[in-house]
């Protein structure tokens, strides 16, 4: 209720001062740049692998600390050093590269999390910085004041005026 109550206020000031408004279907927009999609895939298909990665690494790991706990009988709330004055030395060894390991795969994770912001940056993010500054240009050309993202606020709209589109202007001059 609140947020609708928000909008409403919003559209209100922006049409009581008689601004130029317009609007875009940005899905349509993105959806002509030839690289984007195949971008946005190549990006999740390789995010998709690494979290696959790192689960299985995960699973891996849990299976062998819970193997190297096992003859320890864990009770419910004890605490890792509890366990460790129980531990054999060879255990606690054992323990220790396990906790070791799991550090990698940490690491791992931040690194493929870390590759794949550096593939956004360097593979979509400019595709993106391309379109918003042919809107820009277009809005200060057309002397558009706001230029709304029509899948963002399309819950709260209960009209809009199609004239206000311009969405085929900015798809025309991002694909040339």
């Amino acid at each position: 209720m609140k947020s609708i109550l928000c909008v409403i206020i919003f559209f209100t000031s922006l049409f009581s001062n008689a601004q130029n408004v317009a609007y875009i279907h940005q899905d349509s927009i993105l959806a002509a740049l030839p690289d984007y999609k195949k971008n946005v895939t190549k990006l999740d298909s390789i995010g998709k692998a690494y979290q696959e990665e790192i689960k299985t690494a995960n699973e891996q790991w849990n299976q062998k600390l819970a193997t190297l706990l096992k003859p320890y009988n864990v009770k419910e709330n004890e605490d890792l050093n509890a366990i460790k004055l129980r531990m054999s030395s060879i255990d606690t060894t054992s323990l220790s590269i396990l906790i070791d390991e799991d550090k990698i795969i940490g690491k791992r994770a931040q690194n493929f999390d870390n590759m794949i912001n550096s593939m956004f940056k360097s593979d979509v993010q400019p595709l993106l910085d391309k379109v918003n500054k042919v809107i820009e240009d277009y809005a200060k050309k057309n002397k558009i004041d706001y230029v709304l993202v029509i899948e963002q606020i399309r819950p709260a709209l209960a009209y809009i005026d199609r004239r206000k589109n311009i969405t085929k202007h900015i798809v025309s001059r991002v694909v040339n």
